[in-house]
């Protein structure tokens, strides 16, 4: 663990470095941040595979990874070694872009390890708790990638990445702690995660305001002027400010590219230059003028390239589709001109750059800005050429010297001299972040000693007290009085302690006085016990008495004589033992509602005796409660009642055939009273029809099943019996759980045990009316397409035609699918249909509700349109053609792609039926298809003529 500490410490240094030093120097730290990232992984991945202990099981899957770890560490290693060769001879190159998926790899089967150990091991939460933690640096390599790619913003990805380290090395800390056996001092794991807050906020604090910072800078560069370059007796170059001269004749553009197709365009050009003549000059898409060589871009930031070089403006530019402008040259005898005419930024595409480089024989050259962006956006952390990098000349040795050209006239020496506006952007930017970083080490030096201090006096110190405390009660001492340290929580607490200490300790003196008192209450109680005992013993009615669980504590004797059962044989059995299945369900059901609602029950229950006997129990069941209101047994008391029920039984068989009768009718019969609609008797059927139980019903009116119940009470109200008969072809009735369905009544009025009733026989023809429904719509609605028919069309637009008030009131559109014969020729009647299908809906989409839609036959199909003039009209046929053009219509895996034609009509006062009308629609409709189909025309009732 030390080496990876040493590691993910010595990578957050790297980092820092890359962010906060120069473009030239940061190279040192960009070409070892992979390499210690490699070192990194490695040894966390052998951590992983050791966390919490080793697995043998997957020894072999171990030692491949770590191969395969390793090989990527020393293949970073070698390819930085390489790099810094290469900088030595002035030559920067990049990493291949692949290599970045790589550590995404090895961290994504880091987390797999960390997950595998959570689900093997379910209580060890530290393995998955690393698992979410290695979901962070996964997600900043892959931002990274994003970047390399341009899909996210360099300022994204720094504060993404800063943040996320921070949080992800922190919490890797406290986790690692936390899972350690031996305690960890929680001061250790507080100051920790206090000071990791603080660094979070302080950052996000940071790159809230930095943006804002930079907007501030502006580059000491000046739009509109000339600046003139001659050689002086030192082998450099003397600058003044020359009146503003821009030429217009721009000559050939070069069309160059942003990628490698054409970067730059050499020109054969004698030009003497820092005391060497060269005799072709070089110019590149960014900006920059060599000489002798190509300037590589990638080898501007170490020291601005080893190839003598002028930098008119370095910045990324990108003349690739420039529509107006790019990068034009004009060579003249003794001079060359050079134009760069309003070319964007790569990175920001609404800044445009326009300068002219004039380079003359003489070895002199000018340089004159003439469309600089009004405002810059440079940003904290974002790469150098994103906006204005640099402007001034070098020869081939390396660029050192900076200075400005904003005071003129100047002198430069042989060694050239740069005006590095990134750097002056880096010390702009210093300014704000000295102070941060300041702040920041000030917290930490002060929070990681003080929050140990502070939480082992507050907490630590107090919570050992009553530790110590709670001990001490535990080994007897029951006179613990702990002193009050702070008036906070944990003072709370101790005063807690103490009260708690002082009334346990008056408990236990009092407890043998309680116990005696108990104990009187007891004795009591017993006598009262005793008394009840003997009531019981004599009763003549049965009890019995179960626990809370319905088993069997006591019977008496009356329990025995009545049904043959000794106390022995009963106990701890449940009283179903006497059950007959006699009894309803529902019965039971009824009785233990009651019961665990704490309500008795009474009812009558068939019972079985020992001997097998039948016999019926009027059975009264109680809940028995305890003084605090708990429930404690449950006590029944029981008298035979056989005798009761066999007579009962005689009376009613007399009447039982004519129930049978009754019952076996299909349809509902109800007998209702006539003056208040109160149900008298119902059959099985009517149970079945409502689903409603028999009871339920007799407790019903006839108003109650009715979804009409003022014209039920008039059709029913009579209090005469007069024999009549009538009926009601349908009306809609209520079921039990409020569904309406439609019946078909019968009634015929009665006198009935003296009452003055009817007799209702009611039928459901739910099924017949569906049936009518359906032939009804099949009578009106064409079968493919599911809009309306020809027919259901001329019914509808007759009854609107004989209302409209006048003239352009009304109009008529009908269309037709152009060349619908060879659609089905070529895919068969089944893409057809489908596509008339499709059609159909797309109109029905685009009409309004009072528009009548209709097929007309085959593909023609044809649309009312209710109170509306010719210029609606002919919108609502524009918005239809669209629609039909909009996307293809489809069957299966074929896309097809259909027109339509359409004529439109509008009612007019020749027009006397509505014949008419449809007859000129069909005209218009022939106009479309005349004039080349895939179209709308107009008919103009005035002329006869199509428009």
């Amino acid at each position: 663990m030390s080496g990876f500490f040493t590691g993910v410490t010595i990578l957050s240094a790297l980092l820092f470095l890359e962010n906060s030093l120069l473009p030239a120097e940061r190279l040192l730290a960009v070409f070892l941040e992979n390499t210690v990232l490699g070192v990194t992984l490695f040894l966390l991945i052998d951590f992983a595979y050791h966390f919490p202990q080793e697995k043998s099981q997957h020894a072999l899957e171990r030692k491949i990874v770590l191969f395969l770890s390793a090989s990527y560490a020393l293949w970073e290693a070698g390819f930085a070694i390489w790099r810094f060769t290469q900088l030595r001879i002035f030559v920067v190159n990049y990493r291949p872009s692949f290599v970045d998926f790589l550590p995404a790899a090895l961290i994504l089967w880091l987390i797999f390890l960390f997950l595998r150990t959570a689900v093997q091991n379910p209580g060890n939460q530290a393995s998955k708790r690393f698992a979410y933690i290695f979901a962070i640096p996964f997600l900043i390599i892959i931002v990274n990638i994003l970047r390399s790619f341009y899909y996210v913003s360099d300022l994204f990805y720094h504060i993404f990445a800063s943040i996320g380290i921070l949080f992800a090395g922190s919490l890797f800390i406290l986790n690692f702690l936390s899972s350690q056996q031996e305690n960890t001092p929680f001061s250790t794991k507080f100051s920790g995660l206090i000071f990791a807050i603080c660094l979070a906020v302080f950052g996000s604090v940071a790159w809230m305001v930095a943006p804002i910072h930079a907007q501030d800078f502006v580059p000491a560069l000046k739009d509109q002027r000339t600046l003139y370059f001659s050689q002086n007796g030192e082998g450099g170059y003397t600058v003044v400010e020359a009146p503003f001269t821009f030429d217009e004749n721009f000559g050939n553009n070069l069309q160059l590219t942003d990628s490698n197709l054409r970067p730059f365009e050499e020109v054969d050009f004698e030009f003497p230059f820092f005391d060497n003549v060269y005799q072709s000059v070089y110019i590149s898409n960014d900006g920059v003028i060599s000489m002798g060589a190509e300037a590589i871009f990638r080898n501007y930031q170490l020291n601005f390239t080893s190839v003598p070089s002028i930098f008119p403006l370095l910045v990324d530019l990108e003349p690739e589709g420039v529509l107006s402008g790019g990068v034009f040259t004009r060579r003249e005898a003794d001079f060359l001109v050079i134009t760069v005419d309003r070319v964007n930024s790569y990175h920001h595409q609404n800044e445009t750059y326009t300068f002219q480089v004039v380079l003359y024989n003489n070895g002199e050259f000018s340089i004159t800005y003439n469309g600089l962006p009004a405002v810059y956006r440079y940003q904290p952390n974002q790469n150098p050429e994103v906006e204005i990098w640099a402007i001034g000349v070098k020869p081939s040795s390396p660029a050192r010297i900076k200075g400005s050209f904003a005071t003129l006239p100047l002198e430069i020496g042989p060694e050239g001299m740069i005006q590095d506006e990134y750097q002056s952007f880096r010390q702009h930017q210093h300014r704000l972040m000295f102070p941060i970083a300041l702040v920041v080490l000030a917290s930490g030096f002060i929070l990681v000693p003080g929050v140990p201090f502070f939480i082992h006096r507050s907490l630590a110190r107090p919570l050992n007290s009553l530790l110590a405390g709670v001990e001490r009660m535990n080994n007897g001492d029951l006179d613990v009085v702990l002193p009050v340290q702070f008036n906070d929580d944990i003072g709370y607490l101790t005063q807690s302690f103490n009260t708690l200490s002082r009334e346990l300790n008056s408990l236990i003196r009092e407890l043998e006085t309680r116990v005696s008192n108990r104990t009187s209450d007891l004795l009591a109680a017993n006598e009262q016990l005793l008394k009840l005992s003997v009531a019981v013993e004599q009763s003549p009615s049965s009890i019995v008495i179960t626990n809370i669980y319905a088993d069997i504590e006591y019977v008496n004797p009356a329990f025995t004589s009545a049904t043959g059962y000794v106390l022995d044989e009963v106990k701890g059995k449940n009283p179903n033992i006497l059950k007959s299945g006699l009894t309803p369900q529902q019965v039971y059901m009824q009785l233990w509602e009651n019961l665990t609602a704490g309500l008795s029950w009474r009812g009558e229950l068939i019972n079985k005796k020992k001997n097998g006997e039948i016999f019926w129990e009027s059975t009264v069941i109680t809940p028995i409660h305890d003084s605090n209101g708990d429930l404690t047994h449950y006590a029944a008391i029981k008298e035979d009642v056989t005798a009761r029920v066999m007579a009962e039984k005689a009376l009613r068989e007399s009447e039982e055939q004519y129930r049978l009768l009754f019952d076996l009718e299909s349809d509902a019969i109800f007998i209702i009273r006539n003056d208040d609609g109160q149900i008298l008797e119902a059959n099985n059927a009517a149970t079945s029809l409502y689903g409603y139980s028999y009871g339920e019903l007799l407790a019903l009116k006839n108003t109650d099943l009715s979804a009409d119940p003022e014209s039920t009470q008039r059709a029913t109200n009579t209090h005469l019996p007069s024999d009549q008969v009538i009926i009601i072809p349908m009306r809609y009735h209520l079921k039990k759980d409020g569904a309406s369905f439609p019946v078909e009544i019968t009634a015929r009025f009665i006198s009935w045990e003296g009452q003055s009733v009817h007799i209702a026989a009611i039928r459901d023809i739910t099924d017949r009316k569906k049936i009518e429904e359906e032939l009804v719509k099949l009578s009106i609605t064409d079968p493919l397409t599911e809009i309306s028919n020809r027919r259901y069309f001329y019914i509808q637009a007759e009854q609107i035609f004989n209302r409209a008030p006048g003239s352009n009131t009304l109009a008529v559109i009908m269309l037709d699918i152009d060349h619908f014969k060879q659609i089905n020729d070529r895919l068969g009647h089944a893409a057809g249909d489908a596509i008339l299908r499709q059609l159909a809906e797309r109109l029905h989409q685009n009409l309004r509700p009072t528009d009548i839609l209709a097929r007309y036959g085959g593909e023609e199909f044809v649309i009312l349109l209710p109170r509306t003039r010719q210029p609606e009209a002919e919108q609502i046929a524009k918005r239809l053609w669209q629609a039909m053009n909009e996307l293809p219509f489809s069957f299966g895996d074929n896309s097809v792609t259909v027109t339509i034609s359409i004529g439109v009509a509008e009612l007019s006062e020749e027009m006397e039926n509505l014949d008419t009308l449809m007859r000129y629609a069909d005209k218009a409709l022939y106009l479309a298809k005349q004039a080349g189909r895939n179209q709308w025309a107009v008919w103009n009732g005035k002329t006869g003529e199509g428009a």
